[in-house]
């Protein structure tokens, strides 16, 4: 949106109204930083051998309205793809496959996350496999720089569908220290975001000391607490899921979700927790339940899905916490104690502009902004169950700039992540 429009114009009333598109931020920044008595001695290791579980995209032919693509085209059709890699709160990565008449096939990555494919964006493969280095990013408010990890991804088109599926290549591997034993470990990405340490990544130790990992003896489902023959332990991960640690359980506590007036509504929730010490914690609807370590622990994120009316499609939406300095609260666990939390709270629509004084010709950035009284700020929402199509029918705003005399100026659109 401009202010090259009007003579002497007076920025007076601006209207957001929803909108059927997609959405982008334009806020940059990192997740909490790690303890420093959290020793970060893990490393990635970028082995063909260990891959992750794939994970599903499913191509359009349209282009988002926002993204550029600047690449030589030979009367190929051009499929269009987006994904986030990282946290809930990372920029979005296009990916477009382009497909000749002879099924010939290119796949462009726009890797720096600018919103444009260029022609030096090709990445080379053979016979539609592609394996390239992509950046797992990391937004945690928008102060600060994003954190970005670099990781390995491996790309497989099937024109059956069409789909584009990927998995992250490699693993994290480490020592893990518990009472006298000291086992070499190493953690897979089986969600497909580039961080390694979420429920349900594979977490394998080598507990005879033999420089293998057996797949039946020495792999666990990653998880808060781990059974290590007749013991308990708490695996305890930093924020980015680059260091590790094991200590003994000390207690357990539970948490309950309470969604106030949409319980009736909501058909699926998942809150992730943070703890002070990084380790990340995910209680959704069917594991509200469920145990976990004692301490104190912030809302990352929230997802919701609500019920679907009738032959409709459900809505979905995804918060995440961006919060700046202690705006955070923090939720104390104790043993053998619930501990309520309140995600939602009340959801405000608001739009930030400029502090700045606004003159005639200069372009005017207005970012709209969905959060909750808890501290919460939109990344998306979306219709139905892909989350992953880049035509998943998502909200944005509309922004309507009025002057006193002419009325309606210009008009723009933005979404929400």
């Amino acid at each position: 949106m401009d202010a090259r429009k009007g003579n002497g114009m007076q920025l007076i009333f601006i209207c957001l109204c929803f909108g059927i598109g997609n959405c982008e931020s334009t806020s940059f920044a990192p997740l909490v930083q790690i303890p420093p008595r959290i020793a970060d001695d893990w490393t990635y290791n970028a082995d063909v051998s260990v891959v992750g579980r794939p994970q599903t995209l499913w191509p359009g032919t349209e282009k988002p309205s926002d993204l550029s693509l600047e690449f030589e085209t030979n009367d190929e059709t051009l499929h269009i793809s987006e994904f986030q890699y990282g946290n809930a709160s990372s920029h979005r990565v296009a990916l477009v496959v382009a497909v000749s008449a002879d099924e010939t096939t290119r796949f462009f990555i726009d890797k720096n996350r600018n919103r444009r494919i260029e022609d030096s964006e090709l990445v080379i493969g053979e016979k539609g496999t592609w394996q390239h280095e992509l950046e797992a990013e990391f937004v945690e408010d928008d102060l600060s720089d994003p954190q970005r990890l670099k990781r390995v991804v491996q790309w497989k088109w099937n024109p059956s569908g069409p789909m584009l599926t990927y998995r992250t290549v490699g693993c994290l591997r480490g020592d893990l220290n518990a009472k006298n034993d000291r086992w070499i470990a190493r953690i897979s990405d089986e969600d497909g975001n580039g961080r390694f340490g979420d429920s349900g990544d594979g977490l394998w130790i080598d507990f005879n000391a033999d420089g293998k990992f057996n797949a039946f003896s020495e792999r666990l489902v990653y998880s808060p607490i781990v059974n290590i023959g007749d013991d308990r332990f708490q695996l305890i991960t930093g924020s980015l899921g680059s260091s590790f640690r094991i200590e003994p359980l000390v207690g357990l506590g539970t948490i309950a979700i309470a969604l106030d007036d949409l319980e009736s509504k909501i058909d699926a929730y998942q809150v992730l927790l943070i703890g002070r010490d990084g380790q990340a914690i995910p209680v959704s609807a069917d594991r509200s339940n469920d145990p976990i370590p004692v301490g104190e622990y912030r809302i990352h994120s929230l997802y919701l899905r609500f019920v679907a009316e009738g032959k409709s499609e459900s809505w979905n939406f995804r918060f995440s916490g961006m919060y700046r300095g202690d705006e955070a609260t923090w939720y104390e666990v104790r043993r053998d104690q619930s501990t309520l939390i309140q995600p939602l709270g009340e959801v405000k629509l608001s739009l930030l502009l400029p502090e700045i004084p606004i003159h005639l010709g200069q372009p005017i950035t207005a970012t709209p902004r969905l959060s909750t009284s808890t501290g919460l700020m939109i990344n998306n929402c979306w219709r139905g169950n892909d989350a992953q199509s880049w035509d998943q029918k998502s909200s944005v705003a509309k922004i309507d700039l009025f002057d006193s005399r002419m009325g309606l100026v210009d008009s723009s659109s933005s979404g929400f992540h």
